[in-house]
């Protein structure tokens, strides 16, 4: 399997920590080490940034939410479709997404396109 290219942080308007922590977090939804029960968008101790912060440090993502670049605005649920995935599936897809295109494409996740 070929290793996957993702953005470089300074792509995403992130910093490398917090680049490190969501490859972190996306390994941990895609091999299940985080539950559906564990997971829900709609909360900020357990959306995606809330368990990169977990992984990487709470000092992870602390400017304020407006200062945050459009793609991780849009992954926390800037869109409005984030803020009701309780589901890992859905959560690495758009983690995914984001990581590798800047963009979460979360309204193919929620049509069910869950393939990369």
């Amino acid at each position: 399997m070929l290793a996957p290219y993702f953005k470089p942080p300074g792509d995403l308007g992130i910093d490398a920590a917090e680049h490190d922590a969501l490859v972190q977090v996306l390994g941990m939804l895609e091999r299940g080490e985080i539950t559906d029960d564990e997971f829900d968008t709609s909360a900020w101790p357990t959306c995606m940034v809330g368990w990169a912060r977990r992984v990487g440090g709470k000092n992870l993502f602390s400017r304020p939410y407006h200062d945050w670049p459009c793609g991780l605005n849009d992954l926390v649920g800037g869109s409005g479709l984030g803020r009701t995935c309780r589901s890992t599936a859905q959560g690495a897809f758009v983690l995914r997404n984001y990581l590798t295109t800047g963009e979460p494409r979360w309204h193919e996740a929620a049509a069910g396109a869950l393939v990369a």
